[in-house]
This record gives C-alpha cells, structure tokens and sequence, in this order.
C-alpha cells in the first residue's frame, strides 16, 4: 500500500543572513507528524525535533 502525504516545505535565501553560506539556500522540510523537520544547508542534510532546536536555540542565546 502506498500512502501520499501533504508536507510543509520552505526555502530561504541567506544572502542577507550569512554572507559565508557556501549554498546560499536553506530548505526545510517538516515531518508528516509534525514533531520536526529536515533540513538542508550548504550540502548538508540532518534532522530536527522541535525540541532540539529549541535546545539549541537556547544554548546559542545562553549568557553567564
């Protein structure tokens, strides 16, 4: 059996964010389950629960 699912997909272009980008786009593709997303950046490919994200999102912003 063959299931075909409705997915949120964006693309970005991080000129005016990072001038270092190699690839100068950013995809996301958010999981059927909505409990993530994968990602592509500069030719790399990985994946994300919300909740990590927002890990790193915290340990990023995190001053002493």
């Amino acid at each position: 059996m063959i299931k075909t699912y409705q997915v949120q997909a964006r693309e970005l272009d991080l000129d005016k964010y990072c001038y270092l980008s190699e690839d100068k786009q950013l995809y996301l593709v958010e999981w059927q389950n909505g409990e993530g997303f994968d990602c592509e950046l500069d030719g790399q490919r990985f994946a994300l629960t919300w909740g990590q994200l927002e890990a790193i999102n915290i340990l990023a912003h995190y001053k002493e």
